[in-house]
């Protein structure tokens, strides 16, 4: 049983076609699931933002998401940003070229 809730509904670390992959990664914290890319959030500001590994569950392909979180590690919303390798590395060049124009 999920021990986080949203929209009357529990959280289970997946959507009607992705789920997070917990064989990879890192934890959110001691006694987490693993999931995370990185061992710490892209954004902390009280809400944390974290890069995650997931899989198509019709497909079994790999892919990333990203999830915000709560203060107490409860996801905020109950829908996703998936991506896939190619547009992760298409949303990097374009975030570095705004940040850091030529």
């Amino acid at each position: 049983m999920s021990k986080w809730w949203i929209g009357g509904a529990p959280y289970t670390c997946e959507n009607a076609r992705f789920m997070t992959n917990l064989n990879k990664g890192h934890p959110h914290g001691p006694g987490q699931a693993r999931g995370s890319v990185f061992p710490v959030p892209l954004v902390h500001s009280g809400y944390s933002l974290w890069l995650e590994h997931i899989t198509d569950k019709k497909e079994g392909t790999e892919a990333f998401w990203l999830m915000w979180y709560d203060q107490r590690g409860a996801p905020t919303i109950p829908a996703s940003g998936a991506m896939w390798p190619d547009q992760l590395r298409e949303m990097i060049a374009q975030l570095s070229a705004f940040v850091d124009p030529k």
